[in-house]
Parts: C-alpha cells; sequence; structure tokens
C-alpha cells in the first residue's frame, strides 16, 4: 500500500497492538490499537511492518510515495479466515517450508526437479546446488543440497545466504561434517 513518505501516517487495527517489526528503519509510534509511521527520506523500496496484536498479526508492505498522510484502517470479522494465500505472513511462510521439507508438495504448488545443477555458494567453505523448485501462489521455494567440502565441522547459518529478493532462508542442520550434507531452502517472492 501507498504511503507518505514526508508526512506522518496512520494505521489502525482492532486490537491492541503488542509489537513492532520493520525490515528498514522507519519510525513507528504505538498508541493502543493505532501506529504512526513516519517513512525518513532516505528510506527507498518497500518497506515490511508487521504488526502484532492482541488478536492478530498483521503483515503490510508499504510503498513511500510523495503523497500526503494516508490512514489505512483494518478491519476484521469471524468470517475472516486466514488461509494460505491471505493468511499471516509469517505463518505462511512457516508452512510452506515445514512442508517442502517433509517432501510434501504445497497444495496450489507445481514442484520441478532442477536439471543445470551449478554451483550457487557465496563463500569457499560451502558447495550449494539447487535440486528442486516449488512454483505457484505467493512465493517461490528452492530447495538447495547445502554439503560441506572441507575437512573440518563447518556451522552455517541463515544470513551467509540471503541475497536480493530473500523472504525467508531455513537450513534443516546447521553444523555439518566434513563431506557432509544437509538440505536449505530459500523463499522469495513471487514466481521468476
Amino acid at each position: 500500500m501507498k504511503v507518505s513518505s514526508r508526512d506522518l501516517n496512520r494505521i489502525a487495527v482492532p486490537s491492541r497492538i503488542v509489537k513492532v517489526y520493520t525490515s528498514k528503519p522507519i519510525e513507528v509510534k504505538v498508541e493502543g490499537s493505532e501506529a504512526y509511521v513516519k517513512v525518513p527520506a532516505t528510506v527507498t523500496g518497500p518497506v515490511e511492518l508487521y504488526l502484532l496484536t492482541e488478536g492478530e498479526t498483521y503483515s503490510l508492505m508499504l510503498v513511500p510515495a510523495p503523497i500526503p498522510a494516508e490512514t489505512v484502517v483494518i478491519k476484521a470479522g469471524a468470517s475472516i479466515r486466514p488461509g494460505l494465500e491471505s493468511g499471516d505472513y509469517i505463518r505462511q511462510i512457516k508452512s510452506l517450508v515445514r512442508d517442502v521439507a517433509n517432501n510434501v508438495t504445497p497444495a496450489g504448488y507445481d514442484v520441478a526437479l532442477i536439471a543445470d545443477r551449478k554451483e550457487e555458494c557465496p563463500v569457499k567453505e560451502c558447495s550449494l546446488v539447487a535440486v528442486r523448485r516449488y512454483i505457484g501462489g505467493r512465493f517461490l521455494i528452492t530447495e538447495y543440497r547445502l554439503s560441506n567440502p572441507t575437512n573440518e565441522q563447518q556451522t552455517y547459518h541463515e544470513g551467509l545466504f540471503t541475497r536480493t529478493g530473500t523472504r525467508a532462508v531455513a537450513i534443516e542442520q546447521h553444523w555439518v561434517e566434513p563431506g557432509g550434507m544437509t538440505r536449505l531452502f530459500w523463499v522469495e517472492e513471487g514466481t521468476p
């Protein structure tokens, strides 16, 4: 949703806001069930804003634009049921990664084996090769084989594998023995 890049924006939700998370350094002040958001001029591109309330978690994609202040009112009702495509952003990603890790193709997704398996590891202490891709819905999930080619145990963390477009990274086992392997799941928005 577009928000002002120069004025204070207001977001109102049905219940008290308990916590706020953002993907970029923006100013957020909370008063009960309302959040007042100021996007500094130095912030460019979309900003993810997560509002954790007593009842729900709301995920918003804010797009700063040179427009007057915006007021966004989010209403909830008994008829609203979060589904895979409309549900909570974080829970949706967790559910998708859980399915893929259990070798289950998520509903609404197609799976394709990757024939052109090329090395993609950003550091020399690992080998990272894509093996299958799940396409559909809101996200693209790629499963990788993460191997340790060194002679020492290696510890891999998700932050090592983030890149532009990353929405989530999950590693099945963080400690990998010499010559051992594990699986890594990379989630990005949209389809290629």
